[in-house]
């Protein structure tokens, strides 16, 4: 049984929970089977092109890059909010940056009640099927710190239900506006920083070192470093030129390596499938 496979599913409800923020409910029989690790679980949106090629495949990245350009289905990266295999439905919060012009905002914010969409995801039960996606690895680490922009505070809105009260943990969460700012499920104790940018407010004056302002990445820059924590660990995920600078800063105040994680989740004008 694959661990990570195409869903077929269709767009079931929309619901605009924020000015930034409209979640998605998809639909399909098969998403009884759909894993539900969640945290920061990565998940990939099938949208537009030759559906029907790919939906079905074990290998069905290779059948997706086997199709001619211009029947390919775009490809997206999201982390979902909720699994209800029951019902056989997810959701997934997509953040609406302006203009909404790509293919998972358009998708989200103007497809038609029943439009048709692939979602590859995990497989319940399928060895590896919890582990694969998952960047998330706070070991045996006591002082855990996560810092997301908009785009990643689905997957930090995650980990926080995962928080038990033996972590002293910080969440520095940033997002457009402070009309974007919701309530965590967070164990008594976390303590959670919001930062609006409308309000003039940067996550980077908050972290537990100093940092400069935001410089663009090199393309000699990783910008997916997976580790796991002992004594403290560090989970940030963002756009890439944030996430490069706070990885720089890191390093220039002497964080170990092996206890961060640093995730480049999208580029400001493009993405990262």
């Amino acid at each position: 049984m694959s661990a990570y496979r195409p869903f077929d599913v269709r767009l079931a409800r929309r619901e605009v929970r924020s000015p930034s923020y409209l979640r998605i409910t998809l639909s399909g029989n098969d998403l009884r089977e759909c894993g539900d690790v969640v945290l920061d679980q990565r998940v990939k949106l099938l949208l537009g092109g030759d559906l029907d090629a790919v939906l079905g495949q074990d290998e069905w990245f290779a059948a997706l890059r086997a199709l001619p350009a211009q029947q390919q289905p775009s490809l997206r990266t999201f982390t979902l909010a909720a699994v209800r295999r029951e019902v056989g439905e997810v959701d997934i919060d997509v953040v609406l940056h302006e203009p909404c012009e790509g293919p998972a905002a358009s998708f989200a914010a103007t497809e038609p009640i029943g439009t048709r969409a692939g979602l590859v995801a995990p497989v319940r039960g399928a060895e590896g099927a919890d582990e694969i996606g998952v960047a998330w690895r706070p070991g045996a680490a006591r002082e855990v710190w996560v810092v997301a922009d908009e785009t990643a505070v689905p997957a930090a809105a995650n980990i926080a239900t995962a928080l038990t009260p033996g972590h002293a943990a910080t969440l520095v969460l940033e997002v457009p506006r402070a009309d974007d700012i919701r309530p965590l499920d967070a164990p008594s104790g976390t303590t959670v920083r919001w930062c609006a940018r409308d309000r003039g407010e940067s996550a980077l004056d908050h972290l537990p070192f100093p940092c400069g302002p935001v410089q663009a990445f090199t393309a000699e820059e990783a910008l997916w470093d997976e580790t796991s924590g002992e004594g403290r660990y560090l989970w940030v995920a963002g756009e890439m030129s944030w996430v490069a600078t706070i990885r720089r800063s890191a390093r220039a105040a002497g964080i170990d390596r092996q206890g961060s994680s640093f995730m480049g989740y999208w580029r400001r004008g493009g993405t990262i499938s």
